[in-house]
């Protein structure tokens, strides 16, 4: 997952932790986090995220 800066371009990158039914959780290490809410973030200097989907087999 990235996060995007108030004019919309990608800064930072992380990793989603854990997805449950209602929230997005995410792991980062600028500033130590271990399953913090997407939704605290956004908002809170952040424009958005952009989410990267990778598959989880190979072929």
């Amino acid at each position: 997952m990235y996060f995007l800066n108030a004019e919309g371009q990608i800064h930072h990158a992380t990793i989603i932790s854990k997805v449950d039914a209602n929230m997005i959780y995410y792991t980062g290490n600028s500033v130590r986090r271990f399953d913090e809410r997407l939704e605290s973030t956004l908002g809170n200097g952040e424009k958005g995220a952009l989410i990267i989907h990778l598959n989880d087999t190979l072929k």
